[in-house]
């Protein structure tokens, strides 16, 4: 049992206790994970042979996501839906630009060396998302980020009701977006445009059939959609129907979206465990 120091000024928690257990680790591999990820008896082995594989010097495992409660059902996948989506495995390994970097603090491995030259936790040690700064990091001094997902090995539940889902999204999803508000606003009405408005369209049609390009395109866009959501619901090993429900989904984030500008704007920063954090620049 290693007892931790006193936080000091400008860290945030978490990544204090990281740094701290960096320090004290002996080995050439360094893996950090949360205390809600569960393990199973081959995870670290298949972790350990993915780093060799692809000789990563950042290694990130998108942990098997469970999920109970309704609100859990169709917020949480959107994280792996969004990683399959928009951020392809092979951009991520190929292309050295920070854009296509991506990380997942539930399960962040590094070869020390690569640990220590983008300078440890220390180097993001009042950021939300650490995880994703530290792959940025890793690309921008040239060296390799592998992604995986957990494949059933790793696995995790973040949250167990709509208000840990709603406050537990909302404390990531601006600084996801960059810290601008403008960008999770552009993101908000691309998402409605994608999710919902097809439906409505469709719906629509039903009322005056004779619209212009009722019903073959409404519905390809609806499939378009669904057929998308399903397809990573399958691959992360989430319920596929959930997926019909989409447009509830996407009116969650925007929930998620809206109290997350109103913490921005009302105090300063994302509010979690009954403190308000800042990141301090």
């Amino acid at each position: 049992m290693v007892s931790g120091k006193p936080l000091p000024p400008g860290w945030s928690g978490k990544n204090w206790a990281c740094q701290q257990l960096g320090e004290l680790a002996q080995g050439e591999l360094l893996v950090f994970c949360d205390a809600d990820v569960r393990w199973e008896p081959t995870g670290l082995r298949a972790v350990v042979a993915c780093m060799e594989r692809y000789r990563a010097d950042t290694f990130t495992v998108w942990s098997t996501q469970e999920t109970v409660s309704l609100a859990e059902r169709l917020v949480v996948p959107l994280m792996m839906f969004s990683i399959l989506s928009y951020l392809p495995d092979l951009a991520v390994r190929k292309i050295p630009w920070t854009a296509f970097a991506a990380a997942n603090g539930q399960c962040l491995a590094f070869r020390r060396e690569a640990y220590q030259k983008i300078g440890g936790h220390e180097a993001v040690k009042n950021e939300i998302v650490e995880d994703i700064v530290l792959g940025k990091k890793t690309k921008k001094s040239g060296m390799r980020l592998v992604m995986a997902l957990g494949n059933g090995l790793v696995h995790c539940r973040m949250y167990h009701n709509w208000r840990q889902v709603r406050e537990g999204f909302a404390k990531n999803i601006l600084a996801g977006h960059g810290g601008q508000p403008i960008f999770l606003l552009i993101s908000a009405v691309f998402h409605w445009l994608l999710f919902i408005f097809p439906w409505v369209w469709l719906f629509w049609g039903f009322i005056a059939p004779e619209t212009q390009g009722w019903f073959e395109f409404p519905l390809a866009a609806v499939a378009l959609g669904v057929g998308a959501r399903a397809l990573s619901a399958a691959v992360s090993r989430h319920n596929l129907l959930d997926t019909l429900l989409m447009p509830v989904s996407t009116v969650f984030m925007t929930v998620i979206a809206g109290q997350s500008l109103w913490w921005h704007y009302t105090q300063g920063g994302p509010q979690w465990k009954g403190r308000v954090v800042k990141v301090r620049r």
